[in-house]
């Protein structure tokens, strides 16, 4: 009983080892884990300085759309120097919109050539108002709008019953520029209330008996003609009309096809020639339907065969 078993001590022994080996390896592995997690780290927070960054334009960038929806001059450049200085900027640009004389010059915030106007409005140009204006477009009383709607009664139709007079007396005036008066004595000019402004062009100056084509020597009266309608807005109709004498050509069939080629001849030239906008123009035939006299004299039928030209009132 005084000796220990050898296989008993030999076991101890190997346990004893073991916890020590154990400790050993404890002892590393606290060791790697030191280097990994007090070593350089990564820093979490870097994602603020992008955020700033990006907070920062989105800032100016509304800012100079405010700055731009405003048309008050002084208060833009309130907003320039005070966004000047929260940015830092200051220096010679600070001087610069101080003393800068742009936006009296049709600057942006101008309201004369630039993209707002003094109500906020565009002011992108009309071009074809300009251009027309250039050519003394119908003079209109500013409290009179001839175009705005529910200008009925008495009222409206004393606005463009004066407005049918001035066309009618700019359209006398520039065919006496080009006609002799024998010839202008022969084209009547006269406003009918509810309809317009009337040009009735005779056959004996437009057409030669028979034909739709329009007299050479005619051309330049039609331009004053187109000229006139330029300077308005209203809707044109051109008609065609002829005696009760039988026509039948190889090309016209009867009097309705010569009375609409007439008028179509008309039409033609005044849109493509003079470059109007055709939406606004119509052409009708009436052959000898729409007689202004008897068809018993000669007299009577001259006048009956002729090109009519109606400037509408606006309804």
């Amino acid at each position: 009983m005084a000796e220990a078993p050898p296989s008993s001590g030999g076991g101890e022994a190997h346990g004893g080892g073991g916890k020590a080996h154990g400790g050993k390896g404890g002892h590393k592995k606290s060791g790697g884990h030191g280097e990994g997690g007090h070593g350089e780290g990564v820093n979490l927070e870097r994602w603020l300085v992008s955020y700033a960054d990006f907070m920062t334009l989105l800032f100016c960038v509304f800012t100079v759309l405010y700055a731009m929806s405003i048309s008050d001059k002084q208060k833009v450049q309130e907003v320039a120097r005070s966004v000047t200085k929260a940015l830092g900027l200051g220096g010679p640009h600070e001087a610069r919109m101080e003393s800068s004389k742009d936006l009296d010059r049709g600057d942006v915030f101008d309201g004369t050539e630039g993209i707002l106007d003094k109500s906020g409005k565009d002011i992108i140009p009309d071009l074809t108002y300009k251009r027309v204006s250039r050519r003394e477009r119908v003079d209109e009383p500013v409290d009179n709008d001839f175009s705005a709607p529910g200008k009925g009664g008495v009222a409206g139709e004393a606005q463009q019953e004066a407005k049918m007079e001035q066309v009618a007396n700019m359209m006398a005036e520039s065919l006496g520029k080009v006609l002799d008066q024998a010839t202008a004595d022969q084209i009547a000019i006269k406003v009918t209330p509810g309809v317009g402004v009337r040009i009735v062009l005779p056959e004996q100056i437009t057409f030669d008996s028979g034909a739709a084509t329009i007299k050479p020597a005619f051309a330049q009266a039609l331009k004053q003609i187109a000229n006139v309608i330029d300077r308005v807005d209203n809707r044109v109709l051109i008609e065609g009309h002829t005696d009760n004498v039988p026509m039948r050509t190889e090309r016209f069939a009867s009097n309705w096809e010569l009375s609409t080629a007439r008028a179509t001849q008309v039409l033609h030239l005044i849109v493509s020639r003079y470059r109007l906008n055709p939406r606004r123009f119509s052409a009708a035939g009436y052959g000898e339907y729409h007689p202004l006299a008897s068809n018993e004299s000669a007299l009577g039928r001259s006048k009956n065969r002729r090109v009519e030209i109606i400037i509408q009132e606006k309804k």
